[in-house]
């Protein structure tokens, strides 16, 4: 799978402990599970875990390729067949965006089958997704994951069923021009705290990446 610029922002802006368990459901090609033990840092582990078997050998190569190789699992299961006996100190999710085959935002319509079944809701609903986050989230744990902007409200109810509220928010915007895009969500267990609430443009006006998103996405592109 090609890699996207919104999993990079996802992984370079989700809270993550240093050590701890942490946990990325539906790895793809492995990405979050490399950038969560980049910065996470020695003694962490490293769970991903995809349905999808084709994805699953993709991580498994890139995990055998990078420097941390006995600190990540990768695991070909499905959410609803996976379970841990110890909880997580971090989960991501780049989710499944579409209701429906061929329906959603343009820069993200499904171009395989493979891909077409990666970003149909129908693979994984959120309430699915949120249960399991439930029962899988240390209770001093945080959970982000990405959707589209017009998806925020009915995403963030679907949480607060389920205890989780939102600690803080980043509004992806492909220009300053233009509206965002996705929404990256943080969540936690329910408890006082001071929303933060934040907009990422990516790109600016000559279509070069903007020193904002080049501070974020820094220590994964070997360019910057």
């Amino acid at each position: 799978m090609k890699v996207g610029t919104d999993s990079l922002v996802l992984g370079s802006w989700a809270p993550v402990a240093e050590g701890g368990r942490h946990l990325d459901i539906g790895c793809g090609s492995g990405l979050l599970c490399l950038m969560l033990r980049q910065r996470a840092g020695p003694g962490s582990e490293v769970i991903g875990i995809d349905i999808d078997e084709p994805a699953v050998q993709q991580s498994w190569q890139n995990v055998a390729q990078s420097p941390w190789p006995e600190d990540i699992r990768i695991i070909h299961r499905g959410l609803d067949a996976y379970a841990s006996s110890e909880k997580f100190d971090s989960i991501v999710c780049n989710p499944p965006y579409f209701t429906s085959s061929g329906v959603g935002e343009h820069s993200h319509l499904p171009q395989t089958k493979q891909r077409q079944t990666a970003r149909q809701q129908t693979a994984l609903p959120p309430t699915q997704l949120f249960t399991a986050v439930a029962g899988l989230l240390d209770q001093a744990g945080h959970f982000s994951c990405l959707y589209p902007a017009g998806q925020e409200a009915q995403i963030t109810a679907v949480a607060a069923q389920y205890g989780l509220a939102v600690k803080a928010r980043l509004a992806l915007k492909s220009t300053f021009t233009k509206p965002a895009h996705v929404i990256a969500l943080t969540f936690v267990f329910a408890r006082h705290y001071r929303l933060s609430s934040e907009e990422l443009n990516i790109r600016d006006a000559q279509n070069q990446y903007t020193d904002q998103y080049k501070a974020l996405c820094q220590p994964f592109y070997l360019a910057f």
